[in-house]
């Protein structure tokens, strides 16, 4: 996606999560734009599976920590 197309958008995601900085993202940045990687929902969905299946709160910041560890 061209740069001066981003520039319409004040947010953009990206559902990919490796690499984490994709070549959206890093053109997005280029034009002031907040970015979301991937990674953001794959914890999100991690999160969510983990309270699901175990009935427990999901350790966020340990899950978070290994994760970002990793990418």
């Amino acid at each position: 996606m061209a740069k001066e197309t981003l520039e319409d958008y004040e947010l953009v995601f990206d559902a990919v999560y490796t690499p984490r900085k994709t070549r959206l993202l890093k053109a997005a940045e280029a034009v002031g734009a907040i970015t979301v990687s991937g990674v953001e929902m794959f914890l999100r969905q991690a999160r969510g599976q983990f309270n699901l299946f175990t009935g427990l709160q999901a350790p966020d910041q340990f899950m978070r920590e290994i994760v970002l560890s990793k990418f």
